[in-house]
């Protein structure tokens, strides 16, 4: 298009703007015929400028997007990381939080609620939590950026659109979980830019560094089958950081490492019910952005069959998403988004849309993805943050409670069940599972050996005679327990 035309639909641009203020809505009639009879150009510059728009525009709109989400309702996490944050109140010993759970004789997570309790101490409870957040957010988009420009050079708009719907995955979810396990997952898929002996260096540095922070992170060495490397420095990387990760916990555990495996299986076995971190993957056939990975990665790998073009790196990549996937727990679901992200990126690079209705959603589309990410997220304002005496015993459900409650009452309350449903008692267990459901067995509370002074829940639809209501926030509900049914609410369970 030369200056000319533009000039003419500048000029058209005005006067339909003039139209418009000077008749209103009528004025858009005379308008769209001018723009009919002199604005021929204007549908062709257009489809051009669609066509070499880069995406970069649109995937700033969504990242402001979501910034603003995150500002005007801070993103909550509704399990682990609230409990390490306030594990240093309980001097990092478990046992003192969740007193009659058959947990492991160290803190599993040493290295990782050392280092919130040092942020903790610099920002607070809520900032370190956020900034933890934010952190896993960043090393994540950098990571998928970094893979789509080591796969095509530069990014278009179709790597952008392939970005935003892999954060918007159940991916974005785990990453606001803020767990270690999410780290060591960012840590594992870097390895797929490793190529160098310096970038091995770091990369290994940079393990051996998270292995303090979870007592499984064993569970993320095969990711060294991503490295560009030799394969003589894949089983040397291996071997290196199995040796480290043994003796670390060896020694942390006093010598009882290896005898707390068993858990892995007593703890399941143990269950009076289904937890939701070890539930089938078919669950993540419920998110329609997971679904449309999926699809993009099996287009992808078909294409690449056809073209005679698999190598190691595909053979790599299938390795370790069968390993994941033989868990089949919905808990690796943040490995798998990223596993076929590495599938789709070259494709979507060989494939550019040309439609141009179908570019035009493609930019639009990481906005959408913004929203949906905020939507894997539950807000701070949607914990219980209610205040309890020192010295409390609190019953939860198996849900957010469990966790928010020592977090906003750090190193004062004692709660149960504990984070693994499994490693308390039948009768606790079945407890918490009841108020799940919306029912409390005030015989089975008060039989409890160590008796329970408080409950918080948000299902009961019935007073219980052992409760009496203490606060309410939201859907939220504080009860103090009281033996004497007669000083608690009319009706019981």
């Amino acid at each position: 298009m030369n200056r000319t035309e533009i000039l003419k639909l500048t000029l058209l641009a005005a006067v339909s703007a003039g139209l418009y203020a000077w008749l209103g809505a009528i004025g858009l009639g005379p308008a769209l015929l001018l723009f009919a009879l002199f604005g021929r150009g204007l549908g062709t510059y257009i489809g051009n400028a669609l066509r070499a728009d880069s995406g970069a525009t649109g995937a700033m709109l969504a990242v402001l997007v979501l910034v603003v989400f995150c500002l005007q309702s801070p993103p909550a996490a509704v399990d682990d990381a609230l409990r390490d944050i306030a594990s240093s109140a309980y001097g990092f010993d478990y046992h003192r939080l969740y007193a009659d759970a058959n947990l492991q004789h160290y803190n599993a997570y040493i290295g990782f609620d050392r280092a919130l309790a040092w942020l903790g101490a610099l920002v607070g409870a809520e900032g370190t939590l956020h900034l933890v957040q934010a952190s896993v957010m960043a090393l994540f988009v950098l990571l998928l950026v970094l893979l789509a420009k080591k796969s095509n050079g530069t990014l278009s708009a179709e790597h952008y659109a392939l970005i935003a719907l892999t954060l918007a995955t159940p991916l974005s979810g785990r990453i606001f979980l803020a767990r270690p396990e999410i780290v060591l997952t960012a840590w594992g898929c870097y390895a797929a830019l490793v190529s160098r002996r310096w970038q091995l260096a770091l990369w290994l540095g940079a393990g051996a560094a998270l292995v303090p922070c979870y007592w499984l992170a064993a569970l993320y060495f095969p990711f060294v089958l991503l490295l560009q490397v030799r394969l003589r420095e894949k089983f040397l990387a291996l071997a290196v950081l199995s040796v480290w990760h043994l003796v670390f916990w060896h020694v942390q555990s006093g010598g009882t490492y290896v005898e707390s495996l068993h858990l892995l299986s007593a703890w399941p076995a143990n269950r009076a019910g289904p937890v939701l971190e070890t539930e089938s993957i078919l669950r993540l056939f419920l998110n329609l952005q997971f679904v449309a990975l999926a699809l993009l990665a099996g287009m992808a790998l078909s294409s690449t069959m056809r073209e005679k073009r698999l190598g190691w790196r595909e053979f790599n990549i299938a390795a370790l998403f069968f390993y994941f996937l033989a868990s089949g727990m919905v808990r690796y679901s943040a490995a798998w988004s990223m596993l076929l992200f590495m599938v789709v990126v070259p494709w979507v690079g060989e494939n550019p849309v040309r439609n141009v209705w179908i570019r035009t959603g493609l930019l639009l589309f990481p906005v959408y993805c913004a929203a949906a990410i905020y939507n894997n997220v539950s807000p701070m304002s949607a914990l219980p943050a209610f205040q309890y005496p020192a010295g409390s015993y609190v019953l939860t459900g198996m849900d957010a409670s469990t966790y928010a409650t020592p977090f906003f009452n750090p190193g004062k309350v004692r709660v149960a069940p504990s984070m693994e449903l499994g490693a308390n008692a039948k009768p606790v267990q079945l407890l918490a599972m009841g108020l799940d459901k919306g029912k409390l067995d005030c015989k089975a509370l008060l039989a409890q050996p160590e008796h329970f002074t408080h409950v918080v829940e948000n299902h009961l639809t019935t007073v219980p005679s052992c409760l009496r209501l203490l606060a309410v926030q939201g859907s939220w509900r504080q009860w103090a327990v009281v033996p004497d049914s007669a000083s608690a609410g009319a009706g019981g369970q």
